[in-house]
């Protein structure tokens, strides 16, 4: 709040990534809406369109041939979610024979994702795999057959527009 403050004396206005992220500010902040631009994430689909002959090779290089897979890729962090989603994988895999939740990406969080992955034997259907290149990720995105952002109910989440949205 101080940064969009001094802002606010400072310059003629400042962008934010969303509507609600827009409003907020004007409201608490007291910041007429015209001085308050809105630049919000995008994504080029031919990018990913490019990438779907990649599928097949991907999901071999995981060995997923014939898996449903659920793809996270991002930050492995407390305020995502991961941990949940991983401990729902034990409740979805009594029922659901060939599913897999890929998390891709690293981050805080890792060591405690793979003890509860371990801890519960979730390792024949939570996948937990490094980071890869950005221009990879369009590739392992389009072998996912549903992605998940599984955030808490947050402010600071529930105000922003992740690109992985986009990408999704």
């Amino acid at each position: 709040n101080l940064s969009i403050k001094y802002a606010k004396y400072t310059y003629d206005g400042v962008t934010v990534i969303t509507p609600v992220m827009r409003e907020e500010i004007c409201q608490q902040l007291n910041i007429n809406r015209k001085n308050v631009g809105i630049w919000t994430s995008g994504v080029s689909l031919s990018f990913f369109d490019e990438m779907r002959h990649a599928k097949n090779k991907v999901r071999r290089s995981l060995n997923l041939s014939g898996e449903f897979i659920v793809i996270y890729h991002g930050v492995f962090a407390k305020a995502r979610g991961l941990q949940n989603a991983v401990q729902a994988m034990e409740i979805v895999k009594k029922n659901y024979k060939n599913i897999v939740l890929l998390l891709l990406g690293e981050g805080p969080s890792e060591g405690e994702l793979k003890s509860l992955v371990q801890k519960n034997q979730l390792e024949d259907c939570v996948l937990i795999h490094p980071t890869v290149d950005f221009d990879k990720i369009p590739a392992y995105i389009n072998v996912a057959d549903v992605a998940i952002m599984p955030y808490p109910n947050v402010r600071w989440l529930n105000n922003s527009s992740p690109i992985k949205l986009m990408e999704y």
